[in-house]
């Protein structure tokens, strides 16, 4: 990601009004990224659910003659100590597993389009903000249901070369927040990926479960007794955690816990699951009036979608010049070269694919209409027809980001920072930088939670010597602190 994509995306942010990640309403706060409706409409993992692993309930152990699971309402798996009754017994390497949520809509579109950043700005904000969302409710879910503490908390890792190609591990991620959040050590070189797997979403069956067996290897030894908690996005059939805590267990771990987002329905419990979620198609307070697909081609409509984005980037980038006067030939090659460096055209091109389908998708989901697997792939494909030739065009680019470079840069220093993105430290820092950033975010966020307390005096103090008063006194957490979902 290069310094003037991350500069425009944070100007975007900047300037879009906090808006519900489900359906789109503003909501007055970055986090949690839900409006009340949409949080009571995720498909919340429930007890009923059983264990996400294996799919057994509490009900059937207790009727199989084992010793009864406590009652703590929303709790999925044995007591701490106790581990999965039926895991255990079948020799899985996993002591329990712990999630949230099932893979079901939102969910299943969220996770997706986090992981997999179809630009150069990294995850869309609304999935960001959502997968943020979610890590907070799942901390707080892990405390609330007093799961074992971990000694240290470890992402399933990527292979080098898939994790180059994304520029990130969104395991990573979800597992420094949760860290953060509970204050666990995260160690994200624990594990090693030894050979590149196929996507587990591209297998079925026994292939599936195969694929990641002897993909995974410790880099040092565990002191005894260390407990893990290895953390995925999601669970399927459970295969990758099995392999990745296999390697943990031969390192020395005394056992671990797997921890997902969400998972899907075992097997086992398909058939006496709870009752699915209604078709996930909030409205809006003020929802926008419905399409007319007869009379309006869909080109016109993510047309009309897109206007918003070129005004924000037409503020981005100024129309300025060199001091000297208009920028030369040579100054417009070496834009296009810093592009290509960055891989521009394809990360842009697609990047305003998936987002202007997300925007059609989403006001679609407003009339009620169920967003089915077809129309999305059919409202995508048009969007890349659209707009991939245009914005993935690197001499297109090139014309429109010649300005902002020209603003800020001469001839002389142009070379010079082409010259260092070419060099391998400017090639690590392109890979690591996003990561970076949301490592250090993660760590922001924590410290500036441990002030609150002394803030929130500070404040109740100017008001009272002001004579304003509050209702109920000064809140303990601003609008942007993790809150807890599910309650």
């Amino acid at each position: 990601m290069g310094a003037l994509g991350r500069a425009f995306g944070g100007l975007l942010d900047a300037l879009a009004p906090p808006r519900c990640a489900g359906c789109g309403a503003e909501i007055g706060r970055v986090l949690p990224a839900l409006c009340a409706a949409c949080e009571r409409r995720l498909p919340w993992w429930r007890r009923v659910d059983g264990c996400p692993h294996c799919g057994t309930s509490r009900y059937e152990v207790e009727a199989a003659g084992g010793g009864p699971w406590p009652d703590t309402g929303t709790r999925l798996d044995a007591a701490p100590g106790q581990g999965c009754v039926t895991c255990l017994a079948e020799g899985s390497a996993l002591h329990a597993c712990h999630t949230l949520v099932r893979y079901a809509p939102p969910v299943d579109r969220w996770l997706p389009a986090f992981k997999t950043p179809r630009g150069p700005f990294g995850p869309p904000l609304a999935p960001r903000l959502a997968v943020e969302t979610l890590c907070d409710a799942l901390a707080a879910r892990l405390r609330r249901e007093a799961v074992t503490r971990p000694d240290l908390i470890v992402p399933v890792p990527l292979h080098p070369r898939r994790r180059a190609r994304r520029r990130f591990n969104q395991t990573e991620v979800v597992a420094g927040r949760i860290g953060a959040a509970i204050g666990c050590p995260v160690d994200a070189t624990l594990l090693r990926r030894m050979r590149a797997t196929a996507p587990q979403a591209s297998l079925e069956g026994e292939a599936r479960r195969a694929n990641p067996r002897g993909a995974f290897r410790a880099t040092r030894r565990l002191a005894p007794g260390r407990r893990i908690w290895l953390v995925d996005d999601v669970l399927t059939t459970g295969s990758t955690l099995e392999a990745a805590a296999d390697a943990l267990l031969e390192a020395g771990a005394f056992e671990v816990h797997g921890i997902t987002l969400a998972a899907t329905l075992p097997p086992r419990r398909r058939r006496r699951a709870s009752p699915p979620a209604p078709p996930y198609a909030p409205r809006s307070p003020n929802p926008p009036a419905p399409p007319d697909q007869e009379s309006r081609p869909m080109r016109s409509r993510l047309a009309s979608l897109l206007l918003p984005i070129v005004l924000l980037a037409s503020m981005a980038l100024p129309r300025t010049t060199l001091a000297e006067g208009q920028p030369t030939p040579a100054y417009r090659a070496t834009v296009k070269e810093l592009l290509e460096q960055q891989n521009a055209g394809p990360m842009i091109g697609e990047q305003m694919s998936w987002e202007m389908a997300g925007q059609m998708l989403q006001a679609i989901s407003y009339t009620g209409a169920p967003v089915t697997e077809q129309m999305q792939q059919l409202v995508l494909d048009a969007a890349r027809a659209e707009y991939a030739p245009t914005f993935g065009d690197i001499e297109y680019l090139t014309d429109l980001y010649v300005p902002a470079y020209a603003k800020h840069f001469d001839e002389k220093e142009l070379k010079e920072l082409a010259a260092f993105w070419r060099s391998p430290l400017g090639k690590k820092t392109l890979e690591v930088m996003p990561n970076l950033t949301m490592d250090a975010n993660a760590s922001l966020q924590a410290r500036s939670i441990e002030r609150l307390p002394a803030f929130q005096k500070a404040v109740e103090e100017k008001l009272q010597a002001a004579g304003i008063m509050v209702p109920g006194g000064v809140p303990g957490a601003p609008p942007s602190a993790p809150q807890v979902l599910g309650e």
